[in-house]
């Protein structure tokens, strides 16, 4: 079944004629899984929402012409799960990101129910870097681990690898390769390098944080109208090792430190 690219809150077809056509729009896709899950003996519902770029959603206003969007609902374990079958790339349990707005309505027959679209899954990217440095040859392996919506990412990209990964001009990809390329809920990257160009009459300096750093100030605003959001968990982690030789020694390691928000929204970790 493949979405036709239209997207809404009610089918314009009976279920069977989308069924046998294999292709539909968004609320037809969602709501003909909706119907399947109920045949098969599973509790299933559909749930309206309001994307991203219509703004908040106001849940005081009862038209139903603020959602634009239609997805499905079920409850396993004692934990929601949401699921749009119109993108390949998404596992259960995610959305795509322009459907993390706040709060969805499940739509029942006897009452209302709001529903958490930014849910509790946590989205990790795990980057493992070793580097060697002997005899003025500096080379080193990537190995990168991504799930959920960071996999998801990849999945819509094409696979060769060199565009799931942006490394500074002075590194050389010897290789890479890509495990689990085609599975939604984790992948591996592979990188092996080397980085010469790095080293300056046997000395070199590394930032240890130098694969997907921030280098400048993402939020450029002067004054902020609206609260900046982030769409669901994320937990990074770095680790980052160094060998070399005992022609060369360690001249200078970065401090280590800790920062955390007062309502424990952000925490960063930084041992050496």
């Amino acid at each position: 079944l493949k979405w036709n690219g239209e997207i809404g809150i009610a089918a314009d077809r009976p279920l069977n004629e989308v069924f046998n056509s294999r292709t539909g729009s968004i609320a037809e896709l969602n709501l003909l899984l909706v119907a399947l899950l109920k045949q098969a003996g599973i509790e299933a519902y559909p749930v309206v929402l309001r994307t991203v770029g219509l703004g908040k959603l106001n849940m005081g206003l009862p038209q139903v012409s603020q959602f634009d969007y239609l997805v499905a609902y079920t409850r396993y374990n004692d934990a929601d799960i949401l699921m749009d079958i119109t993108d390949p790339c998404l596992q259960p349990g995610l959305l795509r990101i322009s459907c993390l707005n706040g709060k969805g309505l499940k739509i029942h027959a006897y009452f209302e129910e709001w529903i958490d679209l930014e849910g509790s899954v946590v989205s990790n990217q795990n980057i493992t870097m070793q580097l060697e440095l002997k005899n003025d040859s500096l080379t080193g392996t990537i190995i990168i681990d991504k799930d959920n919506y960071f996999s998801s990412e990849d999945c819509k990209m094409q696979k060769t690898g060199k565009e799931l990964i942006n490394l500074p001009p002075e590194f050389t990809i010897l290789n890479i390769s890509v495990e689990n390329s085609d599975s939604t809920y984790n992948e591996k990257i592979i990188v092996n390098f080397e980085a010469d160009a790095l080293v300056n009459k046997g000395e070199v300096e590394i930032s240890p944080i130098f694969l997907n750093a921030i280098k400048e100030n993402p939020f450029t605003e002067k004054n902020r109208i609206y609260p900046v959001t982030l769409p669901f968990l994320t937990v990074f982690t770095w680790n980052f090792s160094i060998k070399f030789d005992s022609d060369h020694k360690a001249s200078e390691i970065p401090k280590s430190e800790t920062i955390e928000f007062a309502d424990k929204s952000f925490r960063l970790v930084y041992t050496a």
